[in-house]
């Protein structure tokens, strides 16, 4: 079993980098790139410009906080309702794998992947070119690892999220579901905190369907504050909540039935 396990794995793994995968990471990854040479070829950071100093703590967690949800989007869109529709799921199902075995599969592998553009797209980049700056620079290795971890906590989050929606609704509806989730926590976050601060039925509620606990978690570090403690244990509540409703929901799909 735990080598029909890794099998899978690298197989979801590979399954995961499709062409228009491949296509959009190249993009992200040059205005990655671009992004930050831009400053550094107009002189803006040098002894006298108008950057000073550099906390590459700051700047990673600043990344990360566009790409993980983004790269979460692209990788989670359709993780569940594609494999059914081409009949993989059934073909899967027939060998001994269990269903459980399937979705945490497919967690770790859009993880993983997610994981390695994070590392390519944004810490890479900010530590070589940081290298040529002469400006003064800020470098926590501590504080640096924790965003790293935490951002991987966020990024099972998200995809769980996604395998949830996936499996009730199909295809690429999965992804404008999605966007319209995050952008009713942009909208209703600073509601309920301005609003809604001492109602604890809508903090509850804000801080469980909305997952932002990892992402607190890794603002708060990054800016030096005390440590997030509640913040992280609203987050694994929320990861644990999710991952029950997607587990609970992938065992009532009738794999036999197929399609989308």
């Amino acid at each position: 079993m735990r080598n029909l396990s890794l099998k899978l794995l690298i197989f979801e793994i590979r399954k995961m980098w499709t062409v228009p995968i491949l296509i959009i990471s190249g993009i992200f990854t040059i205005f990655g790139w671009a992004g930050l040479l831009l400053p550094i070829i107009f002189g803006a950071m040098k002894p006298g410009g108008i950057i000073n100093e550099l906390d590459i703590a700051q700047i990673i967690s600043g990344e990360f906080k566009m790409l993980v949800p983004l790269l979460s989007i692209f990788f989670g869109a359709g993780i569940i309702s594609f494999d059914m529709k081409n009949g993989w799921l059934r073909t899967l199902m027939a060998r001994p794998v269990t269903k459980a075995e399937y979705v945490f599969t497919k967690i770790i592998s859009a993880t993983i992947s997610i994981f390695a553009l994070l590392l390519l797209m944004g810490t890479l980049p900010v530590l070589i070119i940081s290298m040529f700056m002469s400006i003064h620079i800020t470098f926590d290795i501590w504080i640096i690892l924790a965003i790293h971890i935490l951002s991987i906590f966020q990024t099972m989050t998200y995809i769980i999220i996604c395998i949830w929606f996936s499996c009730w609704l199909p295809g690429f509806l999965n992804i404008f579901v999605l966007a319209v989730w995050m952008i009713v926590d942009s909208i209703s976050a600073p509601i309920i905190s301005s609003f809604l601060w001492d109602n604890n039925l809508a903090l509850i509620i804000s801080d469980f369907m909305y997952p932002s606990g990892f992402r607190e978690a890794i603002e708060s570090i990054a800016g030096r504050s005390s440590f997030p403690t509640e913040n992280i244990l609203w987050g694994l509540a929320s990861l644990s909540g999710f991952l029950t409703l997607a587990l609970f929901h992938f065992s009532k799909i009738q794999i036999d039935k197929g399609g989308e």
